[in-house]
């Protein structure tokens, strides 16, 4: 399956001046995995509902447009979208029905969520006013699947202008302010204040003859022994001129009123510019290690799939930093020193020498004279981290080459694959010569394959003819290979795809399951268990510290935790698997990855919990990751508490958490409704009042 991800923050919206028909246009991307072709997400904020033909302020509308590309003419996908909160968690999943689109072809797609999604809960959609829309396309075909991402922002521009003045009321009874823009180098509002007998006035005229869109006007008034005033008034089209009254308090003294004020004006606007970015993501041939649920993205800090923790990526930090590097791999001009652990799960050729009778098992030392070392550096890279992003064909060839001798098979499948997508008449005949020299049929299957499509343009192409006098005997076997539709039909389809070929995480779970080159004995208070000290440290900074003291290390005690508990955590440190857990397996391994300091675990058994979450047990997770201090885990639960107010009400657990610890339920509702019910006291509603 070929997939594309395009993810679009719009920052400012509330001050989206966008009516009628104007809309909002995301910066273009390209879907680099599907087909090269471009696109652009559209946003109408204040659409129109699509039964009524009128603004009833229900609906907003999003659009998928493709642009000129480079890409088939008509291209079908299926697509969906998605309302995204500041913590990558999915509040809600809109699926359109699948779409044909060629160049210049726009899927249109309305909904009725404009209510819950600007007002009612805007808290929790418009965290710090960003909308964050996320746009997922794929296409199953392909032998590979293909993953690709790219990020989008739009910036509504806005201009903050604070004024503060003070007032002595028994000096004078008016005060005026001027809001002057520094962008427009011009007073866009005077804001006359009148201190009268039973309160304050305040005139607000608009002085700048440009019709002022979306803009917010906030006002203060604070004294010494003096009750403080306040107003907020928000506007789509601001109006020529606004008069509000505001009453002192009952119980202010006739002295108090006549002290001084301090007075403070704030007025924001939207200036009716955007600017636009875009950042790209290099697609993947498959997914590293696999492509994370919502739940895991909302758990990592950036939201990028390249900060995902992983076995892996923790192995290559490992690496990377020469820790517990057990083996040296010697070249002409110079020494890698690596980790047999990973050596011996990814290669049968190093695990033969290290366990068999050879002398590499003493020496601890692998001479390797025929690589280069900027290869024998890809090759390790990808031992260690299954990434292969290699784009140059003399680089892909000795790549292959190191696969076939180590018998790295997964590696050579995606060279092949590469081969196989880059055949072209000048370097056919080469391709051909590799597969031959290294006994691949497969290979040398589709390079037959390409020849036989191609055959006109090769056979007379002075390549052919020079690879024709030094290989008579190839090109002769060539000549009388089978027609292209008789081959298709006898190849075993499963041999090209890539779920044959196990990938590194399938190496370390067999390196575990066989106990092979265990070189440390976890003990618990009944039990032991055999592991890697490689994969420990890779995975805990806790034990990293233990076994980088003394590297004699045998053994360890983890008497502190049950002896099924030690055995999901070491399966997950090998594997980055949880198994057939349930929740209360979760929450063990929750307390283990917090002792140990292992925060992949931590980060799987969050995604564990939010991906089981109800309303009978948020109370309980709410509660345990307060406990630990787990902000991110807490914050998420909130949300979901927010999203399900009366389905939590009616369950058992929620009113009990209200009668246990009133605190934290209190905590829980004013985290997301504070802001919002302080506007709500604030505001005053107007006619002329911004409708969102």
């Amino acid at each position: 399956m070929n997939e594309f991800i395009f993810t679009w923050r719009i920052e400012n919206i509330s001050y989206s001046w966008h009516e009628n028909l104007a809309r909002i246009n995301s910066p273009s991307f390209l879907a680099d995995t599907l087909q090269n072709t471009v696109w652009t997400l559209r946003l109408n904020p204040r659409a129109k509902s699509p039964v009524t033909g009128i603004d009833s302020g229900e609906c907003f509308s999003l659009y998928l447009i493709r642009s000129e590309d480079n890409g088939p003419r008509d291209f079908s996908f299926d697509y969906e979208y998605s309302l995204v909160s500041a913590n990558n968690l999915t509040l809600k999943t809109l699926r359109p029905e699948s779409f044909t689109a060629a160049p210049g072809r726009i899927a249109f797609f309305p909904t009725s969520l404009r209510q819950e999604v600007f007002v009612r809960k805007k808290v929790l959609y418009l965290q710090q006013d960003v909308l964050t829309l996320r746009c997922r396309m794929w296409k199953c075909e392909g032998d590979i699947d293909r993953f690709g991402q790219c990020f989008g922002r739009t910036h509504l521009e806005i201009e903050r202008i604070l004024s503060v003045a003070d007032m002595n009321p028994k000096i004078t009874r008016k005060k005026t302010i001027l809001i002057h823009s520094e962008k427009r180098n011009t007073v866009l509002l005077s804001v006359n204040i009148f201190h009268e007998e039973g309160g304050l006035k305040i005139d607000i005229r608009r002085r700048d003859i440009m019709k002022i869109k979306v803009s917010t006007f906030k006002f203060s008034a604070v004294g010494r022994n003096r009750t403080p005033l306040s107003y907020c008034d928000s506007w789509l089209n601001m109006p020529d001129g606004v008069v509000q009254s505001m009453p002192f308090s009952d119980t202010e003294s006739k002295a108090s009123v006549t002290n001084k004020l301090k007075l403070t004006c704030e007025f924001i606007y939207s200036t009716g510019e955007e600017t636009k970015s875009v950042e790209k993501v290099t697609p993947s041939s498959f997914k590293f290690p696999e492509f994370p649920s919502n739940c895991i993205l909302s758990c990592v800090p950036s939201g990028k799939l390249a900060d995902c923790p992983s076995i892996c990526k923790d192995l290559w930090d490992l690496y990377s930093k020469q820790i517990l590097c057990d083996v040296e791999l010697k070249t002409q001009s110079t020494s890698f020193w690596v980790h047999k652990t990973v050596l011996c799960a990814r290669s049968p050729v190093f695990l033969a020498m290290f366990t068999g009778e050879m002398k590499e098992k003493t020496s601890k030392c692998v001479e390797i004279e025929d690589l280069e070392n900027d290869t024998l550096e890809k090759f390790l890279a990808f031992l260690y981290t299954d990434s292969f992003e290699e784009s140059q064909l003399n680089a892909v060839v000795e790549l292959y080459y190191a696969a076939d001798k180590y018998q790295v098979e997964r590696l050579k499948f995606f060279c092949r694959s590469f081969f196989a997508n880059n055949i072209n008449i000048s370097n056919v005949c080469d391709l051909l010569m590799l597969a031959d020299r290294h006994s691949d049929s497969r290979l040398k299957s589709r390079v037959e394959d390409y020849i036989v499509r191609h055959h006109k343009r090769i056979f007379r192409s002075s390549t052919w003819k020079e690879f024709s006098d030094k290989q008579p005997l190839m090109v002769a076997k060539t000549m009388l290979c089978k027609s292209e539709v008789e081959r298709e039909k006898e190849k075993p389809a499963e041999e090209y795809k890539m779920s044959s070929y196990p990938n590194a995480l399938d190496d370390f779970r067999s390196l575990y399951q066989s106990q092979t080159l265990s070189d440390i004995i976890i003990q618990t208070t009944s039990a032991s268990f055999p592991a890697h000290k490689t994969i420990l440290c890779a995975g805990s900074s806790r034990l990293r510290r233990v076994i980088a003291r003394g590297k004699s290390t045998d053994s360890l005690k983890m008497e502190d935790l049950e002896d099924n508990t030690v055995s999901s955590l070491l399966l997950f440190l090998h594997t980055d698997s949880l198994g057939d857990i349930k929740w209360e397996d979760a929450t063990k391994l929750y307390h283990a990855a917090i002792d140990y300091q292992i925060e992949r675990l931590k980060i799987k058994c969050s995604c564990f919990f939010l991906e089981n979450l109800k309303a009978s047990n948020a109370a309980d997770l709410l509660k345990l990751a307060h406990e630990h201090g787990d902000a991110r885990l807490k914050s998420l639960v909130e949300d979901f508490i927010s999203l399900h107010d009366e389905e939590m009400n009616l369950s058992e657990g929620w009113p009990e958490t209200g009668q246990a610890d009133p605190p934290q339920r209190m905590e829980t509702r004013l985290s997301k409704r504070l802001r919002l019910e302080n506007n709500k006291n604030n505001k005053i509603v107007k006619t002329g009042k911004l409708n969102h």
